[in-house]
């Protein structure tokens, strides 16, 4: 999958613990958990159209899960399993995340002007300027290793008197030094593959619209409150063309491996075999 379309398919996501659009004038509510989520190491329960948040101080950790956090509109941060992050602020106009451990991704599908949104990963500070999508990725709990990826976008970081702006195909090395290089954006794995899963159900979402071929696709609606106190109501949608019944898009969320036990690809490969068989 082209990682500048990484919205560009429709796929449900199964097992989803909760679905619905969230309306929040903060950021931290907990959008979606897989498994074992704790807050402050109590167990999050999920209830269906109950969306508890992660206040300032506390932390969050995916311990054999995955969890999925509402952070400013339309901004979406990922955990993968054996990884944690603490809120510091969850102010709209000044969202600060520290990532403490594991991996987690950031989907940046809309910055309002009003909005800010800054990782911290030990005394590095990075800083998302665009929309787009963004990968750190901590070495251990101990370490002050990682690397901060961009797949699409725009991160500034600044740790002491270093700072690097980092822009799509660019990744980050922590250390004693910021070390700046290309990696290659199209190198994917299980936890990558499934924050676009998560991506595109979203931006399928409970107001997708079918006609034929033609498909919108229209994102969670948010409201945001503002400083005059006025509350005004925003959403995002994208249009795509793409052939997408329930059939297909069962068929795009299962996994290769799934696909070759089905008993057609099983009699594929018998088939494949005779016809190289010696007369």
């Amino acid at each position: 999958m082209s990682t500048s379309h990484f919205l560009s398919l429709a796929l449900l996501a199964a097992g989803s613990a909760w679905s619905q659009s969230v309306i929040s004038a903060h950021s931290g509510v907990i959008h979606y958990v897989e498994g074992q989520i704790t807050v402050d190491g109590t167990a999050v329960q999920p209830k269906f159209a109950e969306f508890p948040d992660v206040k300032p101080g506390q932390s969050l950790a995916a311990e054999d899960g995955r969890a999925e956090i509402l952070l400013t509109p339309g901004v979406f941060l990922r955990l993968a399993e054996a990884s944690s992050f603490r809120m510091l602020s969850n102010k709209l106009a000044d969202t600060r995340v520290e990532i403490l451990t594991g991996s987690a991704m950031v989907e940046v599908g809309e910055l309002l002007a009003d909005n800010a949104i800054t990782l911290q990963f030990h005394d590095a500070q990075i800083a998302l300027l665009k929309k787009g999508l963004y990968r750190l990725d901590s070495d251990g709990l101990d370490s002050k290793l990682g690397r901060l990826r961009v797949y699409e976008g725009e991160a500034r970081v600044t740790s002491g008197s270093q700072t690097i702006a980092a822009k799509r195909g660019h990744e980050v090395e922590f250390g004693a030094v910021l070390e700046s290089r290309n990696f290659d954006a199209k190198s994917t794995d299980a936890f990558y593959r499934w924050s676009a899963r998560r991506a595109e159900y979203i931006a399928a979402g409970p107001g997708t619209r079918i006609s034929g071929c033609s498909h919108t696709f229209l994102a969670t609606e948010f409201t945001t409150v503002r400083s005059d106190g006025r509350i005004t109501a925003r959403a995002t949608s994208t249009t795509f063309t793409r052939q997408c019944t329930p059939a297909v898009i069962g068929e795009a969320n299962t996994t290769p491996a799934e696909r070759s036990r089905r008993p057609e690809a099983r009699r594929s490969r018998r088939e494949a075999q005779s016809s190289r068989a010696p007369a």
